[in-house]
């Protein structure tokens, strides 16, 4: 932990303005700045299904605006799965012999349903201490839950001069009680104490988890030109506009690069050279992360709403709106034809049954004001079988 801890105090704790219009604001800890050689498996999991790691969130606070709410915690889960799962091949950016296109990684991050100990849970723990003011502090790192079955991220109130960081698998590998991402309650989704354009923070942190570097990372971190161990992806500085043509490194060469690992508002993708090593990570056995995403540990966290190993989501999931939801709810995706619709708590109860005829793939439900605050599972019978989907109560 030494050599991290060194890393964070000279290239990690970085700071970088977004524009002439906003404050000086604090970035992500740069990691240690060594190669793995993950890459070299590349296997696609589960046969080509969507991977599904189930996640927790602790949030830290003390009862101030860090104490953020279920639906801001939800959005920054939609921001991530939309990080990782977008349309494929939209070529963004032409570099010299290589083009730089968007990978679709195929990796599914659900809320757990349970806890450790099987008790029902809503992924969502909230937990009043001094700590939120000292997220650097491994201390800080309360309550973990074991990370061979979950992705443990902590919202807190103050990182020092960071953002927030995560462990890469190298260095994750010896501290288990301390894997996992911590981050600033308002970079946390885009909305409530968050702002849109920092949506994609939580996917930023979490690609370190899974092993990529910044662009810029090796071989001396942060203000100088480096590279990231992947083919595809140029070899850059740090830019801290958004966006701005970056040519300093290997000109004329037009370094710009609008990913998801670069420091930047802009961040649109992952490429396909970063799902090579991504995937490698998520296949190897260093920091257990080969053990997150199978079947039995779905099973055992209820991960995207998975209670059984027969139970196999498509990959064409029912979409809901609003979400979070008042007193009605828009459900698409159904198949046609008189279908069933249930609500349940996370603890099993129905709250509310009905059949009714889906028109054109979708039905909407009134749920009147009796359903109180809070989340739940919306279960659809049809012809494509039973799914589900993680709703909230405002």
């Amino acid at each position: 932990m030494g050599h991290f801890r060194s890393q964070l105090a000279t290239a990690g704790l970085l700071l970088w303005t977004i524009s002439s219009t906003f404050a000086q604001t604090p970035a992500c800890g740069t990691l240690p700045l060594q190669a793995s050689g993950h890459g070299a498996s590349v296997s696609l999991l589960q046969g080509g299904q969507p991977v599904r790691i189930p996640v927790v969130f602790h949030i830290l606070h003390e009862n101030g605006p860090e104490n953020i709410t279920d639906a801001q915690v939800l959005d920054a889960m939609a921001a991530l799965n939309e990080a990782f799962n977008m349309e494929p091949g939209d070529t963004l950016a032409v570099y010299p012999g290589n083009t730089v296109v968007t990978a679709f990684i195929g990796v599914e991050f659900c809320l757990a349903l349970f806890d450790p100990e099987g008790n029902p849970t809503t992924g969502i723990e909230r937990l009043v201490t001094a700590l939120t003011n000292d997220g650097l502090n491994p201390a800080a790192k309360l309550d973990p839950w074991p990370r061979d079955r979950y992705l443990n991220v902590w919202g807190v109130h103050d990182a020092g001069s960071t953002w927030g960081y995560a462990l890469m698998p190298e260095e994750a590998d010896a501290v288990p009680e301390e894997d996992g991402v911590v981050i600033l309650h308002n970079y946390l989704g885009g909305i409530g104490t968050s702002a849109p354009y920092l949506r994609y923070m939580l996917a930023h942190e979490v690609g370190h988890y899974l092993d990529l570097y910044h662009p810029w990372d090796l071989p001396t971190g942060f203000g100088d030109c480096g590279d990231d161990l992947v083919d595809d992806t140029p070899v850059t500085s740090p830019d801290i506009y958004c966006p701005t043509d970056v040519a300093t490194c290997a000109p004329p060469t037009n370094q710009y690069l609008p990913n998801f690992m670069n420091l930047y508002a802009c961040q649109q993708m992952f490429t396909e050279g970063q799902k090579v090593r991504l995937l490698g990570a998520l296949n190897s056995t260093l920091a257990q992360r080969s053990s997150l995403w199978t079947l039995e540990n779905q099973k055992a966290t209820g991960a995207c709403a998975i209670t059984s190993i027969g139970e196999r989501p498509t990959q064409n999931a029912l979409r809901v709106s609003p979400n979070p939801f008042e007193e009605r709810m828009l459900i698409e995706g159904c198949a046609g034809g008189m279908i069933g619709v249930e609500l349940h708590t996370l603890d099993g109860r129905a709250i509310h049954r009905t059949t009714m005829r889906s028109v054109a793939g979708s039905v909407r439900v009134e749920l009147g004001a009796g359903v109180p605050s809070g989340a739940y599972i919306v279960q659809v019978s049809d012809a494509h079988g039973i799914r589900a989907a993680r709703v909230v109560r405002h």
